[in-house]
């Protein structure tokens, strides 16, 4: 091997290490800035989670925070001017030290046991008919599937990708087909959260949780919404694709006590 390869070798190896460094000193940070705040938001997919972390990010910093422009024009001028110093031209960036959507059971390994048994953890679920659509629409506004895959189709997917593992759309990204049990429960079948607040009933849960934490302000903000027409989701299902998701998501059906309403 050549001197040049060698060198090139060695700063590899080294760049790899300060990147591990970096990455433990934030998760360490992290993890005393949440013991400190003495509460941990979990957040699940298509559940308002990207407005609850990002209200979250602006008042207790990076490790609540989400990488996500903002541009909510009422929101923006419902708040005092100093609300959000960082608030330019109403929209923002926010930093982030943690990934989104990570489970409660890898979280607890990250803060540690102790730490999580003392802390309140919150989250928000979300009747799975509702949020499979809320996804479908989210993937399709990210151009993360082919414009003609109608929904119907992408039901079909998850089913095929969780029954045979084939499916390039959801390889590596759980968060597209996760159920929200699995996000909440250990492998023990545990449920590792305080409060678990429901979509439906988001403002009187946000001001229970608002509450706890010592949060007013929470629950102003909502981003990230799908480009969905304002259709009620049992209209976009028929009895084959409503039985899919009974059985794929049966667990969160039964758990967080959700049906199939059709509308009347």
């Amino acid at each position: 091997m050549s001197l040049k390869k060698i060198k090139k070798k060695i700063q590899k190896r080294r760049k790899r290490y300060v990147e591990k460094i970096q990455r433990q000193y934030k998760e360490y940070y992290g993890s005393v800035q949440i013991r400190k705040n003495g509460f941990w938001f979990l957040d699940i997919p298509r559940t308002s989670s990207t407005s609850i972390k990002a209200e979250l990010g602006k008042i207790y910093g990076p490790p609540y925070g989400k990488a996500k422009l903002i541009t909510d024009q009422s929101y923006t001028n419902e708040l005092p001017s100093d609300y959000f110093v960082a608030l330019q031209q109403k929209k923002h960036y926010l930093k982030r030290i943690f990934g989104d959507h990570i489970p409660a059971r890898e979280m607890q390994k990250v803060i540690g046991e102790k730490v999580w048994a003392k802390i309140y953890v919150f989250t928000f679920v979300r009747n799975p008919w509702d949020r499979i659509l809320s996804l479908y629409y989210y993937i399709k506004q990210r151009d993360d599937i082919l414009n003609d895959m109608q929904f119907r189709d992408y039901v079909y997917a998850i089913y095929n990708f969780i029954e045979t593992g084939k499916g390039s759309l959801f390889r590596n990204r759980e968060y597209y087909y996760r159920s929200a049990s699995d996000y909440i429960l250990d492998v023990n079948g545990k449920i590792l959260v305080d409060f678990i607040g429901k979509y439906e009933n988001r403002n009187d849960d946000l001001k229970i949780i608002a509450q706890k934490i010592g949060c007013k302000q929470l629950g102003k903000l909502e981003i990230n919404k799908s480009d969905r027409i304002n259709k009620h989701y049992s209209e976009y299902y028929d009895r084959k694709t409503e039985e899919i998701v009974r059985k794929i998501y049966s667990k969160d059906i039964e758990l967080f006590n959700y049906k199939f309403e059709a509308q009347i």
